[in-house]
């Protein structure tokens, strides 16, 4: 674990510039030594963050890649365009394809195993096996009342259960050791765009976002799930944040627009006020933002944006 608080000098490091469409989705591997990214130019890149260029590049999808994910087993990769595409890491070769009518939307790994859970554009959540020719699969229905696209899903693994944002801006959980329907509730006014679960002073919490350029969060070892407060600051919807957890803070981090911003997740209020990041002069041009990560052990960002190129800040 870090053993410093880190401090945000907005200095750019490094750029990454071999993706010729907007970068959707980045996912950085728990060892923070790589780092895969998928793009509107149908591509996904696996990275080492010391090396120039790609390790690897993908082709294998016909449409904009949205999401990407690392599997933890065996070197996989996870990534959907509409149809998901699981492949191996070091040679780029699709081992799996799995594909719906209503098409995916949403897809996240399930913590240490070999599983994915998908989300179609209709409301249905599929838990699937993705080691060798395993068809071992399981689907839930959400209600007819929040049968709409599903935009987001997370795990929260120390619960057994299954975060999903709905367009209509619902938050829903589910056991999925016995598919059942814990909870459910109206979480934003605008659809879901993310969800992100995360464990801080013994309690599990997610965070949402959503167009209503809202960041929320919610204590879902409660039962009922409990609001805790509320993020603001952003005017335009909220493409991407992440958590920055050092060991000493629990920092959001959030791209809008053109801006990046942070607040405490540690703080009593509940209305916080995001403050916005600001970098050294011409280090980022002023590109629409995509995507953020961060790296705690290397105390860095990753920072995307439509040009194609991502940044490794400090």
């Amino acid at each position: 674990k870090s053993s410093r608080k880190w401090t945000f000098k907005g200095n750019v490091l490094h750029s990454f510039k071999e993706h010729t469409g907007s970068i959707r989705s980045v996912a950085v591997h728990d060892c923070e030594r790589y780092f895969i990214s998928g793009a509107r130019d149908c591509t996904v890149k696996c990275w080492a963050i010391d090396r120039e260029h790609a390790r690897r590049t993908y082709y294998g999808h016909r449409h904009p890649v949205f999401e990407v994910k690392f599997v933890d087993w065996d070197y996989k990769v996870a990534s959907c365009d509409g149809t998901v595409h699981v492949w191996d890491f070091e040679v780029g070769k699709c081992v799996l394809q799995l594909e719906d009518e209503a098409s995916y939307g949403s897809l996240d790994s399930l913590n240490d195993r070999a599983m994915l859970t998908m989300g179609t554009n209709n409301g249905v959540v599929t838990l699937r096996d993705v080691r060798g020719n395993s068809t071992n699969a399981i689907e839930w229905r959400l209600p007819q009342a929040q049968s709409g696209p599903i935009k987001a899903i997370t795990t929260v693994p120390d619960m057994s259960m299954i975060a999903i944002g709905q367009s209509q801006g619902y938050i829903t959980l589910v056991d999925y050791r016995y598919g059942i329907l814990m909870n459910s509730w109206r979480a934003h006014d605008g659809q879901i765009l993310n969800l992100k679960s995360h464990k801080m002073n013994g309690s599990n919490y997610l965070v949402s976002s959503s167009t209503d350029r809202l960041l929320a969060l919610w204590n879902v070892s409660k039962s009922p799930a409990c609001f805790e407060k509320t993020f603001k600051g952003h005017r335009d919807p909220i493409q991407s944040f992440t958590i920055y957890s050092d060991g000493f803070s629990n920092e959001l981090l959030s791209v809008a627009g053109h801006k990046i911003a942070v607040a405490s997740m540690d703080t009593a209020q509940q209305d916080v006020k995001l403050q916005r990041m600001r970098f050294q002069k011409s280090s980022l041009k002023p590109n629409q933002l995509t995507t953020v990560n961060a790296l705690p052990f290397h105390h860095l960002m990753l920072i995307s944006s439509e040009d194609g190129q991502i940044k490794v800040a400090s």
